[in-house]
């Protein structure tokens, strides 16, 4: 009961509206192309006020702590008036809707790409099926979009097998990813596989020999001092005493 509960809680809901607007708007364009020529821009009106007021509204419903860090009701706000624009300005909208549903197929594209790199974050096997799912979206999204087929018809049944595998692979991911993401809460995944680490050998280092000490060299005298030199008293000559009576 608790993985369904967690599955439910984890699945990406815009993703999946987003998906059945792409599978809606494919079969449309394949079974009546004549009517949807017509009507595409009030439908695409309408599509973009539904995913506006569902945006606004996962804002009020969403508590502090997530609705400070989102841009929903920004986004909703956006949507809604670009919807109001498009039903109100049908005829030229008419000409750049081929061109705007190549984008989102291309952009659906773009969002397997993403998945792609979140199921290897999360360590599952299926990276390289997002990646094959996303380049074909890329494909078919470019060849609308860059005007490679001349003929009209050609052209939206092309974008209607776009819409219609875009919406079908983007439902898979959100489905698939979505409990591949209560997985990886739970740790039944495991992204980083465990490196054991070996124990640290005992290593030897050799000592090395300490340097025998150096006798100190002796002092150089200093040759600015001078011993003092000794000055002794001259001996007094020895006169004879028979010169001295005389010298009397």
């Amino acid at each position: 009961m608790n993985k369904i509960k967690s599955f439910f809680k984890n699945l990406k809901w815009s993703h999946v509206l987003l998906s059945v607007a792409y599978i809606l708007f494919g079969l449309a364009l394949l079974t009546m192309l004549s009517v949807i020529k017509e009507k595409i821009g009030d439908m695409i009106g309408i599509t973009l006020v539904i995913i506006g007021l569902i945006h606004i509204t996962r804002y009020f419903m969403q508590e502090m702590e997530k609705s400070y860090f989102s841009n929903n009701f920004m986004e909703g706000v956006i949507l809604v008036l670009l919807g109001i624009l498009a039903i109100y300005q049908n005829e030229p909208i008419q000409t750049l809707v081929p061109y705007m549903l190549s984008i989102a197929v291309v952009g659906s594209g773009v969002s397997k790409l993403q998945d792609a790199i979140d199921d290897k974050r999360m360590g599952d096997s299926r990276t390289a099926l997002f990646l094959v799912l996303g380049i074909v979206s890329l494909v078919l999204g470019s060849i609308v979009m860059f005007n490679m087929i001349s003929n009209e018809t050609l052209r939206y049944q092309v974008l209607a097998i776009g819409l219609l595998y875009s919406g079908a692979t983007d439902l898979f991911s959100s489905i698939y990813l979505s409990g591949k993401y209560g997985n990886y809460l739970r740790g039944d995944l495991n992204p980083q596989p465990t490196v054991s680490v070996k124990p640290e050998e005992n290593i030897q280092i050799p000592s090395v020999p300490e340097a025998p000490e150096v006798p100190e060299a002796p002092e150089a005298p200093n040759t600015m001092e001078t011993p003092e030199a000794v000055v002794e008293p001259a001996a007094e000559e020895s006169v004879p005493e028979d010169t001295k009576e005389k010298a009397e």
